[in-house]
């Protein structure tokens, strides 16, 4: 399957994690940024956010051991590396060793985190992960506020450094942004 394939392939035995880019043969690249917005860099919180997803849903139809081991160095990783313990936002890039590599605030990421953490937890089915996350996911959700404008809508980022604001609204960040509201509303 391609979780064998990924873990395999992909999985940084190492450090933990997955790096964010090879070639069609499994090689490592050079230039790692999926777009011109990334940071060329070896880990991405992007790439682990959307890859325990998968996993999550994964687990859900067909439950392996495997899997279940996979899902939980993902949620260690977001709690011991990617989720900043005082801000409750997530740093965005890493090195290979986990150092933090950028100064962004992703608005729609974090809240989008906020939930699908929990649901991998719930998913998993591990007491301590789903208390860990349900006890953060509104902490994080409150944090993706600051975000929120005037009218509503969820801004794109800001950098923490400069404070330099990204006010673009796309639609996948609002679309996040209510699914994590109605998440924190929950919980």
């Amino acid at each position: 399957t391609l979780f064998r394939i990924l873990e395999l392939r992909c999985r940084d035995m190492q450090f933990g994690g997955y790096p964010e880019a090879f070639t069609r043969n499994w090689e490592p690249v050079e230039d790692m940024r999926l777009s011109d917005k990334d940071a060329n860099e070896k880990k991405s919180m992007n790439t682990h956010l959307h890859l325990l997803e998968a996993y999550a849903n994964l687990y859900r139809i067909m439950p392996s051991e495997s899997l279940a081991e996979a899902l939980h160095s993902l949620l260690s990783l977001f709690k011991d590396h990617i989720i900043d313990r005082d801000t409750f936002s997530m740093h965005l890039f890493f090195s290979e060793q986990w150092e933090p590599r950028s100064s962004v605030i992703s608005y729609g990421h974090d809240i989008e985190a906020s939930w699908l953490l929990c649901e991998a937890a719930v998913c998993l089915g591990y007491k301590e992960w789903i208390d860990y996350y349900n006890t953060l996911a509104p902490l994080m959700t409150d944090r993706a506020m600051a975000g929120m404008d005037t009218d509503g809508g969820l801004m794109d980022e800001t950098d923490a450094q400069t404070g330099v604001c990204k006010k673009e609204k796309h639609w996948w960040q609002q679309a996040e942004t209510m699914v994590g509201l109605l998440n924190a509303y929950q919980l």
